[in-house]
């Protein structure tokens, strides 16, 4: 009879562990999932704001100022999961991740305050040519929407870029960065 008990007691605990490994598994998944399903939706929303920017950059031209209105970027998963997202993503993976997401905070933070700022540029005096400064700084946040567009390829493609050379192994001493990151540099990177 104790060895039927103690068989039992085994068989629960090992059915009761098995199905809690499948159902963190399938969370696991859903969650990497609902990120990369996010990633997708930020790579289409870039596209309009790359047009807002035009748009910006073409009033700018005729010294008139447009709103940078626009959507703010998809964030919820990687907000509200990330502790669990870092424990599923390999360390080349969260790099990358984490600097698609930081680029997307920028490019949100200088819309919203596009307007206040130039204006206060202007009425302060800040600059001595704040059409021109302004021009120089939406074209910089242009060409990092392109790179972050090609970094989440690179994630969803799963050939994530090493931005931080982990694969050379090389102490963090020792490592260079490696100068100004371009949409061409990283489709090179990734292999496209």
């Amino acid at each position: 009879k104790e060895l039927w008990a103690l068989i039992g007691v085994s068989l629960g605990f090992s059915l009761t562990e098995t199905a809690r490994i499948i159902r963190q598994f399938r969370e696991n998944r859903r969650i990497r999932k609902a990120l990369f399903d996010e990633l997708e939706s930020n790579y289409f929303q870039l596209e309009h704001k790359k047009d807002t920017i035009k748009n910006i950059l073409n009033a700018l031209e005729t010294k008139r100022i447009l709103p940078a209105s626009s959507v703010s970027s998809a964030t919820a998963v990687f907000d509200t999961s990330l502790g669990l997202i870092m424990k599923l993503l390999k360390p080349i993976e969260r790099d990358v991740i984490q600097n698609i997401y930081g680029r997307l905070r920028l490019v949100d933070k200088f819309f919203s305050e596009f307007e206040a700022k130039f204006t206060t540029s202007i009425k302060d005096k800040v600059s001595a040519d704040p059409w021109t400064a302004f021009t120089s700084m939406l074209n910089d946040l242009r060409d990092s929407c392109l790179v972050t567009q090609e970094l989440i390829l690179s994630v969803l493609e799963k050939k994530p870029v090493d931005i931080y050379d982990r694969k050379k192994k090389t102490p963090i001493q020792g490592r260079v960065f490696g100068g100004v990151v371009t949409p061409e540099i990283i489709r090179k990177q990734r292999g496209a």
